[in-house]
Parts: structure tokens; C-alpha cells; sequence
């Protein structure tokens, strides 16, 4: 082999190829990010807030295949010569930012697999570096890996979930890379041995150093305003939901900051509520009892993911037996889950306080680390019962639910495991059944069917279709619990509720399955309570599954404590025409809060993201134009609200810090 010919094996420089042509395929990832990021997102959105969505998308990208490039130039003048240096520094710096990168993405799982999966995630970067320092196949090479960059970025648009920050930042570093190397493969080989006609045998020509210069410059400047300044409220929103714009949920953590409280903000009528309650005296159990003399039980089946669409559409028919208890009992068309996750919602049930409220601490299951009550010194609702005489029985559908996991606890009987509604109704049949008529009762049971990956549909069908088909068997189930009441003859004495801890989203606001928002396909769930003394109506006064602790105190004759923040329902569910005081209130554990006032105004803050957002629901529903631009009085003032309820009932302990990513 000739000496001026030299092996396509052998190393090159790689600082000028990881530089010049990898800001190259950078600038292509970003032209192609960012005009994705602004046409895929929701409709409706102005044309301005989209231009800068591009913008800022496009700019971040930059940004990172900058920072390679700089770490690039930096690392030629300290790593030694020899073959595989760089490969294996790139490996250490992307595990070592990985850590930090992931630290939500991987935050549910133990420090060993964590490590495992950082380092998977490095790799990669050690491989595209390697093949950056050899020789450039030939061309036709470059066009597969071309097709390469734009599949990562297909895949980062379309394929991973928004919660993903960090897996998010990684694909767009990774299809920056691959693109550039295409760049570089795609040049004429004799390329790779001179700088071109103008330049000499040892480099490039002034000009062309010079030219480069000036375009990274170029480039720089942009990308730097993009990170420095920051975005419009508007922007910034629809730039967290199109995660793409790599840099925005990181960004955003030093730039969110939590507005102050105002009590000014609050309608008079619910002062009480954003006040200390320790001393609040506990509330007694209204009366006439609505079973009257007979000893009350009381049946709690929270279902699952079960959307209120899904009930108060009458065109479906996979809940026609819940829609048949609800048109003989109470159904209440204002009903919201106070949080988008299973735990939050089902421990703010039990204990009457929100999310942020709890002691939180981290336990294993199922190969995950997840946050559970164990230390949490609440009295949940049930325990008040058992200690006032009433027969308590809590039937576990998962592990999650024991007592010792302090999300579901305060139980006299606890059941064995058992899985689906199949296995959970049996239990609520027999407690009808066998309980005395002269001992008063309550039963709860979590039924899980409708929770992806929806196993009660056919494999193959779309999600949604699987999901109906999931939400029809506990239909069918809940069906037996009905006969149940009128077969055991407690008819006179039996109340069922039924409700959910979330909903569930298909698609709507760019997002699937739950707990990454607080928008209604994930908040706004069914209520429904049937039973003696129940009027049957329609109830549209706002009510939240935060309400449940309360109402069922006060169905069994026992008292409320005063820390609560529900209400009790008793007075709807008899027929009164009362306004509860108590706000609305949504606290989801990705740490988005939300306040829904009685007109339908919902505002919306994201403590992490530091965005604002306000809908009025009673002419939006789908929240689909957000109006904190156009009113941005009136969300400062719901904001405030929310900073005000929090900042007193938000818990503060030495060395403790709200979790994230329930």
C-alpha cells in the first residue's frame, strides 16, 4: 500500500471530524427537530407561538452538538494518541452526565440497575466516536446512516413517552452524531487527505479556517440566546409537551420558580380551607342517618383508569350497568380525582390530605423503587372506623395495597391477594352476605382491570378498543355486586360507590396511559353512590374523590377529623341544595397542581416545568386554547390561590423533599 494512501483502518485526527462535520449533521437534526416539534403539535395553537417553538427547539439542539464539539476540541488536548483513548473518555463523560441526565427517567429503579442502564445509554457514544476517528467507508454508506439520524428523530417525536426527559436528550445527541458521520462519509475520500484545492498538505487555508469559524459563530450565537433567554409562557407549554426540544425540561428546573400566596385571591367562602386545621374541631356526622335505624354498609369499589366519558356517553354501551346504578342513585357530573396516579389518589382517599401533604418513602416492588406511606403518622378514614365498632375489610387487588405500604391501611380484615375484578367481587358478595344486621360495614376493593396493558382485550386490537373491552368486564362484574344487594336482602341498609383513581389518555394532548398531566381525560372521573336515602338526580356541584373519606364517615355515623380537606356529600346525596366550601384541587406527584373553581375556570401550574396554564372549561372542555396569555390576571390570581393552599398544607420536614414522578 502506497505511503499517501493510507489503510481505511487507520486513525485520523479526530478532533476536525468531530467537529465541523458533526455541526453539520447537527444543524440538519435541528432543521428537521424543530419543524416537527412545531407542526406536530396540538392544533389551535398561533402561529407565533409556534414560530418560536421552532426556534427554541432548533436553538437547543444546536446547543448540545455545540457542547459536543467543544468537549471534542477539549479532549484532543488532553487524551494520549493511542488507538481507543477518546472511545473510552466518551463512554466515562456520558455516564458520568448520564447520571445526573436520567436521574427521573430511572429514578423507580434500584442503584444497580440504574447503573446498568446509564452505562447502556453511554455506550453508544463510545461506538459513534470510534467510528468517527477511522477512515470513511465508501460513500454509499453514508445515505443508511443518514436514514439512521432521521429514524432516531422519528423515534423521539413519535416513540417514547414525554416523561422521559433524559432518554429524550440522549436520542437527539445520538441522532446528531450519526447524521454528522454521514456527513462526514458522504465527502469525497480525497478529502480526507487535503483540506481541498486552497488548502495545503497540512490543513485547511486561512479561509477556510476562518469560514468555519465564522459558522460556528453562526451557529453559537443563536444557540446560546435560545438557552439564555426564555421562552414565553405559551411557548414553553407546548414545548413540554414535544419533549424533542432536548434541553427545555432541564432548563426549565433553574428557571421555574413558585409564585407567593395570596389569601387576597381566595373567595371568601373557602378562607377556612387555606388556613391551619390542626385545631379545627372534628365535624359530626349529619343527621337524619340517610339508612335511618338500620346499621349502614358501605361498598367503595374505585375502578381503575375509568374516564367520565366513558360513562356519560350514552352511545357506548360497556358501562351500562354502572349507568343503570347511577340513574337509580346519585351521579355526580363535576367529580375529579385530585391526582393522575394510582397511589397519590387512592393515600389522599384515605387520609383526606393531598400528595404534597404526605411523608413519602421510597420502597421496593416489583424490581422498582416506589414511593409508599409507611411512615405516614395520618389516621386514615378506615382506622376510624374499626375504632368506632364498624366491620372494616380491605380486599388486596395488588402489592402495593398491603398495610404495611400505608397507602391502603387502618383495616380490620385484610384479604389475601387476589387478581382482577373476578377475584375481587366474590369478597364483596360475601360481606353483603354474612355481615349482621346488627353490625354496621365497609368494604373497599381497587379493581385494576382497565389499567394498560388492558387484559381483558383481544391482542392486536388498538389500545383504546382493548381498553373498553377492560372497562366492560368490570361492568359485568360490578353487575353482581347490584344482584348481590337485593339477593342477601340489605337493600335497606347497603350504599355503593363507585369511582377511579385517574382516567386515561388516548392521544389527547399529545399523550398516552396517565400520571404525566392534569388535564380532564386524566382528572375528570365518574362518581356514582346508590343506596337508601340516595335521591336519584344528576348532581353538577363540583366534587373530588378527596370527598370520599368524609362522606362515608358520615354515612357510618362517625365524625370527621377537622384536618380533612373534604367534605362529606351527605347533604347532595339526601337531596339539599348545598354549596361546598372546600376548593377543587388537583396534586399530581410529577409535581402539576391545579385549581378548578365553580365557574369552570381551571388553572394549571407546572412547579417543575414553571409554566401556567388557564382553561374555561365550561366553553372548552378539551382545553385546547389556553388562555394565561389573554388573561394573565386571572391565572396570577387562581396561581396565588394555589400558593397559598400549598404553602400552608405542603409538608416541610428537615432532609425530606417531595418526590418526584409518583
Amino acid at each position: 500500500m502506497s505511503a499517501d494512501r493510507p489503510s481505511p483502518a487507520s486513525p485520523v485526527d479526530p478532533a476536525p471530524a468531530l467537529s465541523y462535520a458533526t455541526l453539520a449533521g447537527f444543524v440538519a437534526v435541528a432543521l428537521v427537530d424543530g419543524f416537527a416539534t412545531a407542526q406536530l403539535g396540538r392544533p389551535g395553537v398561533p402561529r407565533g407561538v409556534r414560530l418560536e417553538q421552532l426556534a427554541y427547539a432548533a436553538g437547543h439542539v444546536l446547543a448540545v452538538g455545540l457542547a459536543l464539539v467543544a468537549v471534542a476540541f477539549a479532549a484532543k488536548k488532553v487524551l494520549p494518541a493511542r488507538r481507543g483513548a477518546a472511545p473510552a473518555a466518551a463512554v466515562v463523560a456520558a455516564f458520568v452526565l448520564g447520571w445526573g441526565v436520567f436521574v427521573d427517567d430511572f429514578a423507580p429503579f434500584p442503584t444497580p440497575l440504574r447503573a446498568a442502564l446509564t452505562l447502556g445509554a453511554a455506550l453508544p457514544f463510545g461506538l459513534l466516536v470510534a467510528l468517527h476517528q477511522r477512515r470513511p467507508p465508501r460513500r454509499l454508506v453514508a445515505l443508511p446512516m443518514g436514514v439512521v439520524a432521521l429514524g432516531l428523530v422519528g423515534v423521539n417525536q413519535h416513540g417514547l413517552d414525554s416523561s422521559y426527559p433524559g432518554v429524550h436528550l440522549t436520542t437527539t445527541a445520538l441522532a446528531g452524531l450519526v447524521a454528522g458521520l454521514a456527513v462526514r462519509w458522504a465527502r469525497r475520500p480525497s478529502a480526507e487527505r487535503s483540506a481541498g484545492s486552497s488548502g495545503s498538505a497540512d490543513g485547511p487555508s486561512k479561509l477556510v479556517r476562518y469560514g468555519a469559524l465564522g459558522a460556528v459563530v453562526a451557529l453559537a450565537v443563536p444557540a446560546a440566546i435560545t438557552v439564555i433567554a426564555w421562552p414565553r409562557n405559551a411557548a414553553l407549554v407546548e414545548l413540554l409537551r414535544q419533549p424533542t426540544a432536548s434541553l427545555v425540561p432541564f432548563l426549565a428546573r433553574i428557571h421555574a420558580a413558585a409564585g407567593g400566596g395570596s389569601l387576597a385571591s381566595v373567595p371568601p367562602e373557602q378562607r377556612d380551607w387555606f388556613l391551619p386545621r390542626s385545631r379545627v374541631a372534628a365535624i359530626p356526622p349529619t343527621t337524619p342517618p340517610l339508612a335511618g335505624d338500620a346499621k349502614p354498609l358501605v361498598v367503595l369499589l374505585t375502578i381503575d383508569a375509568l374516564r367520565y366519558d366513558i360513562l356519560a356517553d350514552r352511545g357506548l354501551d360497556q358501562l351500562k350497568h354502572l349507568r343503570a346504578l347511577a340513574d337509580r342513585g346519585a351521579s355526580f357530573s363535576r367529580a375529579r380525582s385530585t391526582s393522575a396516579s394510582t397511589s397519590p389518589s387512592l393515600a389522599t382517599i384515605f387520609t383526606g390530605r393531598y400528595f404534597s401533604s404526605l411523608y413519602w418513602s421510597e420502597l421496593p416492588d416489583s424490581g422498582k423503587l416506589k414511593f409508599f406511606l409507611p411512615k405516614e403518622e395520618t389516621i386514615r378514614f378506615p382506622a376510624l372506623l374499626t375504632e368506632a365498632g364498624v366491620h372494616t375489610v380491605s380486599i388486596t387487588t395488588a402489592p402495593g395495597f398491603v398495610p404495611e405500604y400505608g397507602i391502603v391501611s387502618g383495616f380490620k380484615e385484610v384479604t389475601p391477594q387476589v387478581k382482577w375484578a373476578a377475584g375481587a367481587i366474590p369478597h364483596v358478595v360475601k360481606f353483603l352476605e354474612e355481615t349482621p344486621a346488627d353490625r354496621s360495614g365497609f368494604i373497599f376493593a381497587h379493581l385494576l382491570d382497565p389499567h394498560a396493558p388492558y387484559p381483558h382485550g383481544k391482542k392486536g386490537d388498538p389500545p383504546r378498543t382493548r381498553y373498553l373491552d377492560s372497562v366492560r368486564h368490570v361492568d359485568e362484574q360490578l353487575a353482581k355486586v347490584v344482584s348481590a344487594v337485593e339477593r342477601a336482602g340489605v337493600a335497606d341498609r347497603a350504599t355503593i360507590i363507585i369511582s377511579a383513581d385517574h382516567g386515561e389518555a388516548f392521544g389527547e394532548h399529545g399523550t398516552t396511559f396517565h400520571a404525566s398531566t392534569v388535564y380532564e381525560e386524566l382528572i375528570h372521573v365518574p362518581l356514582v353512590i346508590a343506596g337508601p336515602g340516595v335521591k336519584a338526580r344528576v348532581i353538577d356541584e363540583p366534587a373530588s374523590t378527596i370527598d370520599l373519606g368524609p362522606t362515608i364517615l358520615d354515612m357510618l355515623g362517625v365524625a370527621t377529623p377537622g384536618t380533612f380537606l373534604g367534605q362529606s356529600l351527605v347533604p347532595l346525596l339526601r337531596g339539599d341544595d348545598v354549596r361546598l366550601s372546600r376548593p377543587i384541587i388537583i396534586d399530581s406527584g410529577r409535581r402539576i397542581q391545579a385549581l378548578i373553581d365553580r365557574s369552570g375556570m381551571k388553572a394549571i401550574r407546572d412547579l417543575r416545568g414553571g409554566t401556567v396554564e388557564l382553561y374555561d372549561l365550561s366553553k372548552d372542555p378539551g382545553e385546547l386554547k389556553n388562555l394565561a396569555e389573554s388573561q394573565p390576571d386571572e391565572v396570577a390570581r387562581r396561581v396565588q390561590a394555589l400558593s397559598a393552599f400549598f404553602g400552608l398544607h405542603e409538608l416541610r420536614r428537615d432532609g425530606y423533599t417531595i418526590p418526584y414522578r409518583q
